[in-house]
């Protein structure tokens, strides 16, 4: 059932599950930060929503949307433990980062962030290695524990090592960091 609350805000209660709010989806996709910051001050309780039936909150979206600026204001509005929430594929926020300075901040207000599995098993370094930023790679691999990437866990050590082989994270612009962390 639709309802609109003060503001003009259209919001709907389609489960227990999560809360769609469209305008705020579309603000962000835009980067009307303004009109974030007036929705999230007029109906503060919608900073943690599960706000789309993937289960996405207004982070998911930012970091999908590759809005830092937008992302940045509402992790300054989150507690460290919201940023682990989690959509319906068990991803946080942070598997879909494609900015070292967004993930920088999310992984210092919450460390354990780049432990978090999806349901396929798929941490966050070797989800966002995919973007080729061999920065982003490498600061979340340096914050990543090696053991999450060997043993029982080598799935993700052999798709982290395939991504950065398949986007040539090798080649001119690898750093011997990256090599060391990878081999360590």
């Amino acid at each position: 059932m639709d309802s609109e609350a003060a503001g003009g805000i259209r919001s709907e209660l389609v489960s227990s599950e999560y809360i769609r709010v469209p305008e705020l989806v579309k603000y962000i996709y835009q980067g009307d930060s303004n009109s974030v910051g007036n929705l999230l001050q007029e109906h503060p309780d919608v900073i943690n929503a599960k706000i789309t039936s993937l289960g996405t909150t207004a982070l998911h979206v930012a970091t999908i949307a590759g809005q830092v600026e937008i992302g940045t204001k509402l992790m300054e509005l989150m507690s460290p433990e919201a940023l682990a929430i989690q959509n319906v594929y068990g991803r946080a926020a942070l598997h879909y980062c494609s900015s070292t300075r967004m993930a920088r901040y999310m992984v210092e207000k919450n460390e354990n962030l780049v432990t978090i599995a999806d349901k396929w098993r798929i941490i966050p370094v070797v989800s966002t290695s995919q973007w080729a930023k061999t920065d982003l790679t490498v600061y979340l691999l340096s914050k990543t524990p090696f053991q999450l990437l060997s043993g029982e866990n080598i799935g993700n050590g052999s798709l982290l090592l395939q991504w950065a082989v398949m986007s040539k994270m090798f080649g001119k612009s690898c750093t011997p960091s990256l090599l060391a962390l990878m081999f360590y």
